[in-house]
Formats: structure tokens, C-alpha cells, sequence
């Protein structure tokens, strides 16, 4: 059902879903982390929704296990925060 209800959550609430329904691979994706997968429909239609709304790079079957998706995070650039912050002091 969540991910049904996926597509109208903003990046909060679907923080706040995935951690209470102990969704942690899904939610490690936000900490730019590259959990693996398990390969299904419902696993597909939540990493294309993510990939969709830019909350991750990309997904892919594992090289190593089959059976698994490899999902990617977006990276964030600290250098770029850091310089932003000095300027701002």
C-alpha cells in the first residue's frame, strides 16, 4: 500500500513512513548510501517513484547477486555547504 501512496508524500513524510514501517534500505537511500534490493514488483515501483521525484541517482540489478537491486543515493556536495556557510558567517 505504501507504495501506492508514495507519489503524493513529500520528501518528510516519506522519511517519516519508511523509518515507521522499518523500511531501512529505503531509508538509507537519503543518506546517500547503496543498499541492496530485493528484486520485485513492489521494490521496483517504489525506487522508479524515487527516481522519479530525484531522491536517488539510479538502480540497477546487482553485479554480484541477481536477485537484488543496487539503488543510489544522490550525493551531496559538502565542499559546496561549507563554502556557503563561510560566506554567510
Amino acid at each position: 500500500m505504501f507504495s501506492w501512496l508514495l507519489p503524493t508524500l513529500d520528501e518528510t513524510q516519506c522519511k517519516r513512513y519508511l523509518d515507521e514501517l522499518k523500511l531501512d534500505d529505503f531509508s538509507s537511500l537519503f543518506e546517500q548510501k547503496r543498499p541492496k534490493i530485493i528484486i520485485n514488483n513492489t521494490n521496483k515501483r517504489i525506487l522508479e517513484t524515487f527516481q522519479k521525484n530525484r531522491c536517488i541517482t539510479k538502480y540497477e540489478a546487482d553485479e554480484k547477486d541477481g536477485s537484488y537491486y543496487r539503488a543510489y543515493g544522490r550525493k551531496i556536495i559538502l565542499v559546496v555547504l561549507k563554502k556557503m556557510w563561510f560566506f554567510c558567517k
